[in-house]
């Protein structure tokens, strides 16, 4: 689910933001540490989203130091839930820099989005009449990512220090969530199990 909700957010709520992206407004890429300065200049807080798979923890760490030094005091990780509720193999390395930095941190640990069926991911196959996902009967927390955009800019906005822990919601199984997104985009209400390779 792509984080398009997040920059409106605190411009709806009075509080300036830069958005800062490889494409379009202040440019920023991790793998660039020039654009580092201007994208963290006068930022009392940070919301970030790394690249899990393409950026490195220790260029995390370097990026969090340099926040540090112009300013940040707040960061807000966008992270990812593993098994069992804990952090993604992938994500955990950066949740662990982040938590060294000694500055106000937030973690945030979604699973799957709502939207995901409605507008992004799996919105072709829902219209199809048919998703295959490797889900079984087990239960997933569905986030609604306008939920998450106003966390995500509450944690970011000046406040007392506070740790918060992995947040998400409900669980429901998600054939039954595919199930309401199909009727919600007036799709054929539908669901099959499948065993082995066919999925």
């Amino acid at each position: 689910m792509r984080s398009s909700r997040q920059p409106a957010l605190p411009l709806r709520n009075d509080h300036p933001f830069r958005a800062a992206s490889r494409s379009g407004g202040t440019r920023f890429d991790f793998a660039d540490r020039d654009t580092w300065g201007p994208a963290l200049a006068g930022a009392g807080a940070v919301y970030f989203i790394p690249m899990n798979e393409a950026v490195p923890a220790a260029t995390v760490e370097d990026f969090l130091a340099a926040g540090a030094r112009a300013g940040v005091r707040r960061v807000v990780l966008l992270s990812g839930r593993g098994v069992g509720g804990a952090a993604d193999p992938y994500q955990e390395p950066i949740e662990l820099a982040l938590r060294a930095t000694g500055l106000e941190w937030t973690i945030l640990r979604p699973a799957w989005f709502a939207q995901n069926f409605s507008e992004d991911l799996f919105l072709e196959p829902v219209l199809s009449g048919e998703l295959a996902l490797p889900a079984g009967a087990g239960r997933e927390a569905f986030v609604d990512a306008e939920a998450l955009a106003d966390v995500a800019t509450a944690a970011a906005l000046p406040r007392p220090a506070a740790t918060r822990p992995p947040w998400g919601a409900g669980r429901r199984r998600a054939g039954r969530g595919a199930g309401r997104s199909a009727r919600g985009c007036r799709g054929p209400p539908w669901r099959e199990e499948r065993r082995g390779p066919s999925w």
